[in-house]
């Protein structure tokens, strides 16, 4: 019975350690699927992280740009003075100072920005040119008339100069080139700068809506991957915990089942003592009783000779 009941709390002590270690299994199972999740989290974080980086490097090369184009824009509002136009002044647009990106972009805005720069060029110097290599044929061919016929000068300074003349030497080129001579060459703003403008803005705040759509998920992802960490730190802690108790109720069932074993042996031995001593004195009684026949049988036996020696 002793030992069917310490077999019995055996296989109930084996029963309750599987039973922990399933539970084992099944919480680092849960914790290693919350590290993976954990990574993934963490990954998508820094992709969010990377994606915001970039966009906002975008923005900024496209903030530059349209400062540079408004800078060229009120430029070209300096230099148009009292032209008449009917495009709106457009804020400008403060950025602080970055390298423009290698790209195809950023090649055909710098070939565009060339042309226009010598298109500018051109506009300026190309008409006070005209004027002055006019001025100077007009200067070379009345001097050289001057000197082949002196006295025809003479005489054509006398001659009344008709005021169409006039007229057409001085008003028209200044009503054509008043600009020249108040404030510089003006081109107007051309349709392509102001659409290209107008393009950039409208990439800058797609792209401004992007990059707060980006924030608004890295802070999501941020939100997450707190979560998990404190979701995965009370998990450990608790896995700590249980496994601390598992391992408490462990040891006490240890220690009783050696208190019983031991019980149980001393028991065992004290019984077996008990039954070898009682074997000894039942063999002792056993062996004096046959003794004690054997003797009387002996006395029996001399008691008989003697009656038949006497006889």
């Amino acid at each position: 019975m002793l030992r069917e009941a310490e077999l019995q709390r055996l296989q109930k002590c084996t029963d309750e350690l599987e039973t922990v270690v399933g539970q084992r299994n099944a919480l680092s199972q849960q914790v290693a699927s919350l590290q993976r999740h954990l990574e993934e989290v963490t990954h998508q974080s820094e992709e969010s992280t990377t994606a915001l980086r970039s966009a906002t490097l975008e923005v900024d090369r496209l903030r530059n740009e349209e400062l540079r184009l408004n800078r060229r824009l009120a430029a070209l509002e300096d230099f148009r003075g009292d032209y008449p136009t009917a495009v709106a002044q457009r804020p400008t647009v403060t950025a602080d100072s970055a390298a423009l990106h290698d790209g195809d972009a950023v090649r055909q805005l710098m070939r565009e920005e060339e042309s226009e720069r010598q298109e500018l060029l051109l506009a300026l110097f190309w008409e006070p040119m005209l004027i002055a290599f006019d001025a100077g044929l007009t200067w070379i061919a009345d001097c050289e008339a001057l000197r082949d016929e002196p006295h025809t000068a003479k005489s054509a300074a006398s001659i009344p100069i008709p005021e169409e003349i006039w007229e057409r030497k001085e008003v028209v080129p200044y009503q054509e080139n008043r600009s020249y001579t108040n404030k510089g060459a003006l081109t107007p703003p051309k349709d392509e700068d102001l659409l290209l403008l107008t393009n950039q803005q409208s990439e800058i705040v797609q792209l401004n809506s992007k990059v707060q759509l980006l924030q608004e998920r890295l802070r999501i992802c941020q939100l997450e991957k707190e979560r998990f960490s404190f979701l995965y730190e009370g998990e450990q802690r608790r896995i700590e915990m249980l496994t601390q108790d598992h391992n408490e109720q462990l040891r006490r069932a240890y220690d009783e089942l050696l208190r019983d074993r031991e019980y149980i042996m001393r028991t065992l031995k004290d019984e077996i003592e008990d039954q070898v001593r009682n074997s000894f004195e039942d063999g002792c009684r056993y062996q004096r009783r046959q003794m004690r026949g054997k003797k009387s049988e002996t006395e029996k036996q001399l008691v008989v000779t003697s009656k038949n020696k006497r006889h």
